[in-house]
């Protein structure tokens, strides 16, 4: 689905094709806007959206949360009926249940919260749970909360029922088109600046999921959001494992939940002791952990084999409740820019938060939840936030240390006297330009672990080497657009790790398109992520991407076109 004719002006542009992008520009289109435009730099739901287990839960650990998992539910029973598709809601029950004397009087408190909120929720005691879900170990449990009217939808028919929403009422998606700023009149937004051109608009909504920090970052806005590796995995099938037999259960200490799946148990889990990053490799250590702990509950699981197994880097805030609000800038509130962000509950808050930003964006309020405590402003500047974390959440990290990135190679550290691997049969001869070749570098990220500063990017002037612990991920700052772009805009970012006299090192980023480059400098490259064919001129090209090195002599001229977006490691001898 594409559309990349962009037009001058927009009465709303959208920043994300993702579940809170897509269904948030919808909701514009439904209020009367006549031309909404959503832009995704890959495709619509690339990222987590197509990923994710989809769950759908009412028993919140706020009422805030609550509010929001209600409205998304109604929606997704409502959708058929609009839009002639849906998500695929199925009403199959949830289980929490209690291990300890202190996770019942919590559950206790919490129960009664939710059920002044209307959930029908209700206590069962430990016969009771094992009753109610035969494939469970008996006598395991103190008891639990139930709710029968949670249940789940499926990630894939999500993706479909937004993109014929998306069709039908007329929203103009251009994918393959990146954000790379806000064009900004009297503290108010006048437009947006892509990687297709300019448009001119009044209303912009920033989304992103783990990537809305970054796409703060374009806007100079600080978003304190950020993602964290999730797992799940599918069993074979078994008959003590058919939908009848097994509520949706969540083990909220072990950070482990499931439901049935195609005559199988899904089953999702977060690492509490992983830092935040990107990452959509499979953890085995840890799936091994957690599949002991699924086999003591739910035995039947222990002889089982996986049919499937998968990772997404999904978004989390601080205290793990959504964002939705106006953008604030360093000089106040950004007028006509809103922020929205579903805090890693996309398929179970995604459609709430995204109607409420669309209310918010157009009128400054919404009915949908109380927006006045879910805003920036609750985020002090090293991203603390002044609310209490939801208690019934994955265990997503309270910190957040670096920007996210696509997954790559092993992190990179200077310290090691040891060559940068290369793909296997890879020579290169001739080096890649450096976008600071030339020029100035910008100075080196030295930060002290405040939000918005690397703590692993840092320079000395003693003899001890510098070291970047994750250069896939580090926070990099914005360089601006290319100058040795030749044909559309191309936006530039990275961070200086070492540098001395006309000798540097650092982390480069590039976003796709055409350049022609003059070297003024010997450059060594290793690739981090990302595609770009390299001609010599009057030479042949050559096409290189993740794992490959590459040096270039002094005196080097060519074309750079990159494909898709690129990260680096650059040495300037």
């Amino acid at each position: 689905m594409q559309s990349r004719d962009l037009p001058g002006t927009a009465d709303a542009v959208i920043v994300g094709g993702g579940t809170v992008g897509a269904w948030c520009a919808y909701f514009l289109r439904q209020a009367g806007l006549s031309r909404v435009v959503l832009l995704e730099k890959g495709m619509l739901g690339q990222g987590a959206s197509s990923r994710a287990a989809g769950v759908v839960r009412l028993q919140g650990g706020t009422p805030e949360a609550v509010r929001l998992g209600r409205w998304s539910r109604e929606f997704y029973l409502r959708q058929h009926a609009e839009l002639g598709c849906d998500s695929g809601f199925v009403t199959q029950g949830y289980l929490l249940p209690c291990f300890t004397e202190a996770e019942v009087a919590a559950a206790g408190s919490r129960m009664a919260m939710q059920i002044s909120l209307g959930v029908p929720v209700r206590w069962l005691d430990s016969p009771e749970v094992d009753e109610a879900n035969p494939a469970l170990a008996p006598g395991q449990t103190m008891g639990g909360t139930f709710c029968a009217d949670d249940g789940y939808i499926t990630a894939a028919r999500n993706v479909t029922a937004y993109t014929v929403a998306l069709l039908r009422s007329g929203v103009q998606v251009a994918e393959h088109v990146a954000f790379l700023g806000l064009q900004v009149s009297g503290g108010r937004v006048a437009g947006v600046t892509t990687s297709d051109g300019g448009i001119a608009t009044g209303l912009v909504v920033l989304t992103g999921g783990p990537k809305l920090a970054a796409v703060g970052r374009l806007a100079g806005i600080r978003i304190p959001a950020g993602g964290a590796r999730h797992q799940v995995a599918v069993t074979e099938q078994h008959p003590d494992l058919h939908p009848s037999r097994v509520p949706m259960v969540f083990d909220l200490s072990a950070g482990l939940y499931w439901r049935p799946e195609e005559g199988g148990l899904l089953f999702g889990m977060s690492n509490p002791d992983e830092p935040p990053g990107e990452d959509r490799s499979v953890d085995l250590d840890y799936l091994a952990l957690m599949r002991e702990r699924l086999a003591r509950l739910v035995p039947v699981t222990a002889g089982l084999g996986l049919r499937r197994l998968w990772a997404a880097t999904i978004d989390f805030t601080p205290d793990h409740l959504p964002i939705i609000g106006p953008a604030l800038g360093p000089a106040g509130q950004l007028d006509g820019v809103t922020v929205a962000c579903a805090g890693g509950a996309g398929m179970m808050w995604g459609p709430a938060v995204s109607r409420a930003a669309a209310d918010v964006a157009l009128t400054g309020a919404t009915d949908v939840v109380d927006v006045s405590v879910l805003g920036l402003g609750r985020f002090d500047e090293a991203g603390h936030s002044s609310l209490a974390a939801d208690p019934v959440a994955l265990p997503f990290p309270q910190a957040l240390l670096t920007q996210q990135a696509p997954p790559s190679p092993p992190a990179v550290s200077f310290l090691q006297e040891q060559p940068v691997p290369q793909a296997p049969g890879v020579q290169r001869t001739r080096a890649l330009p450096n976008a600071q070749a030339g020029r100035q570098a910008e100075p080196p990220c030295t930060g002290t672990g405040q939000l918005g500063e690397d703590p692993s990017a840092m320079t000395t002037t003693s003899l001890d080497p510098p070291f970047l612990v994750t250069a896939s991920s580090v926070e990099l700052e914005d360089w601006g657009a290319l100058p040795e772009a030749t044909g559309e805009p191309m936006h530039t970012s990275g961070t200086t790790i070492w540098k001395d006299g006309g000798q540097e090192a650092g982390v480069w980023e590039c976003t796709p398109g055409r350049s022609h480059w003059t070297l003024e400098s010997n450059e060594f490259v290793y690739v981090l992520y990302g595609r770009m064919t390299v001609t010599t001129d009057g030479s042949d090209s050559t096409e290189i991407g993740p794992g490959d090195t590459a040096v270039f002599p002094k005196g080097w001229t060519g074309t750079w076109h990159i494909h898709e977006t690129m990260r680096k490691l650059y040495v300037l001898f």
